[in-house]
């Protein structure tokens, strides 16, 4: 927040619609979801930043899901995929049709989204998308829990395997956890 006042809008719009990205990730994973979605609001009024946009309303379609709002995220996630600056840029739109098919996922557990699950994965690998192999392998990993353990498990292990490379501690006690079930 003390960023906040070394910024001057007008001049540093971008630095300040990253700042407020950078609040709203921090609340949301405090689980203060509607102060998140409040900064994720003001970054998106200043941001003018094709990237920042999108990347502040994923942030808003992640606390809409957190908060089980699955259909308020999906329409966001839908939104974002009309963006013709995310069908260009792969690494985004590998992101974005993750996100939506696990929140279509959690939103309806006997829904089948393993080939779009798996065709985000196949592209971030393509792309060398490390922070975004470690989400798919996370999302197919929960996916398949109750659907495949064997599936499951090797995704936890792939997952495993790259929270280690990363040095990525949060994500590797997730995958630790599952392993231990």
């Amino acid at each position: 927040i003390d960023a906040l006042d070394y910024l001057v809008p007008g001049i540093d719009d971008k630095y300040i619609a990253s700042t407020y990205l950078n609040l709203s990730l921090a609340l949301r994973n405090q689980y203060a979801y509607d102060e998140a979605l409040a900064y994720v609001k003001k970054g998106l009024q200043i941001a003018s930043n094709p990237i920042n946009k999108i990347k502040l309303l994923n942030s808003k379609a992640i606390i809409f899901s957190q908060k089980k709002e699955y259909d308020k995220s999906i329409q966001t996630y839908s939104q974002i995929l009309k963006d013709s600056i995310v069908k260009k840029n792969k690494k985004e739109y590998a992101r974005i049709k993750d996100n939506i098919a696990f929140t279509q996922w959690l939103s309806n557990k006997s829904l089948n989204v393993e080939k779009k699950l798996i065709t985000a994965l196949n592209l971030r690998k393509s792309l060398n998308d490390t922070s975004g192999l470690i989400a798919s392998y996370s999302h197919l990993m929960k996916y398949f829990e109750n659907v495949d353990k064997i599936k499951a498990i090797n995704y936890a292990k792939l997952l495993y395997k790259l929270t280690i490379e990363q040095d990525n501690i949060e994500d590797r006690l997730e995958a630790l956890s599952y392993l231990r079930k």
